[in-house]
């Protein structure tokens, strides 16, 4: 058998052992660079069970740079903690997508903050609507946690009769997609560019949920990823037809 004729047959089995030794090579670069950084301790916080360091590091590349790390007991979780509107003394640290801490580092306390999520029962739903959010805007509202961060404001130009009511059969599967979604973090809604607003009604009470592919937002600072699929591009699409 020629050498060609071998990586056609055995195209896959290759193709596997190239992506092992591609994955090998970058944890050992990773390794590598981390055993290469020199670090200088500033200073170190204690809060309950985690321990907050700020560190002068010096790569094998390029200039000084200062960083974060937090530990819980003697295990390094991460360094990509940040600080909260610029203040020194508000770290936030997301640990898992549905638990984050924000440190106050100096009052030296921490609050957790974990997904609310409400979910929606289709039979007290009286209808819901979608409508896509170029005549949308989201001002800051300026609140602390609990929020909401953001207010839904619509801007002259906003038609409020551009809108699709959902049918009964896309209103239980828009039900079952937010109430089967996962949570994704904290969302960023100032650095979100979201493509579609559903609105809500249930007797007197009215919510809205954003999306952003399969992402979806509402009126709570969490993101929830549902199902992977053009789901809300179709319904919108309906109006076309």
């Amino acid at each position: 058998m020629n050498i060609h004729m071998f990586c056609k047959t055995n195209r896959r089995p290759l193709l596997k052992i190239a992506a092992g030794l591609v994955s090998l090579k970058c944890v050992a670069s990773c390794i590598f660079f981390s055993d290469l950084t020199h670090s200088d301790r500033i200073k170190e916080w204690n809060i309950d069970n985690y321990t907050i360091t700020y560190s002068k590091k010096n790569g094998p590349a390029g200039g000084a740079f200062y960083q974060y790390d937090i530990y819980k007991g003697k295990k390094h979780l991460s360094y990509a903690a940040s600080l909260l509107n610029k203040d020194s003394c508000l770290l936030r640290f997301r640990e898992k997508n549905d638990y984050y801490v924000d440190f106050n580092l100096c009052s030296k306390t921490k609050t957790i903050l974990r997904p609310d999520k409400q979910k929606l029962d289709w039979k007290a739903i009286d209808s819901i609507t979608i409508r896509p959010t170029d005549s949308i805007q989201l001002i800051p509202t300026g609140k602390p946690h609990p929020g909401p961060y953001f207010d839904t404001i619509r801007n002259k130009n906003f038609d409020p009769t551009y809108a699709l009511k959902l049918n009964d059969k896309e209103l239980k599967a828009f039900v079952k997609k937010w109430n089967n979604s996962k949570a994704d973090g904290i969302n960023e809604r100032n650095k979100k560019s979201y493509q579609f607003q559903l609105t809500i009604y249930t007797g007197k009470s009215i919510r809205v949920i954003n999306t952003s592919n399969y992402f979806l937002i509402d009126e709570s600072v969490w993101s929830y990823e549902s199902e992977e699929d053009d789901f809300f591009n179709k319904l919108w699409n309906r109006k076309k037809q």
